[in-house]
């Protein structure tokens, strides 16, 4: 499984509940424990993903780049249909429901 995005809020609740090793955990810039790709400006130089599920929370949630959301959807997409995905998972950030109280969600 590939969770892109994973570097954001989302991203960090699934890992600490699913583990460090259930999926490729992609983040933009170079991160500790992260696989580093840029998904709107490089190839995919990752493992074969044919067959396997893709979790895109890439996204941006303020500011003028809000529409680089539609390039990441349509890059997670493209990803899936040439590596051969079995499942593709375009998911909105928390962000969109507001900062939460405190708590992990």
């Amino acid at each position: 499984m590939l969770v892109t995005g994973a570097a954001g809020r989302i991203g960090g609740i699934l890992r600490a509940a699913w583990g460090d090793d259930a999926a490729i955990w992609q983040s933009r810039g170079c991160r500790p424990g992260f696989f580093d790709w840029d998904m709107l400006t490089q190839p995919w130089a990752g493992p074969s993903l044919s067959g396997s599920v893709i979790v895109n929370l890439a996204g941006v949630t303020s500011g003028a780049a809000l529409d680089d959301n539609i390039a990441l959807a349509r890059a997670a997409l493209d990803l899936g249909a040439a590596q051969g995905a079995a499942h593709l998972f375009l998911l909105s950030s928390a962000a969109v429901y507001g900062r939460g109280d405190g708590g992990p969600l």
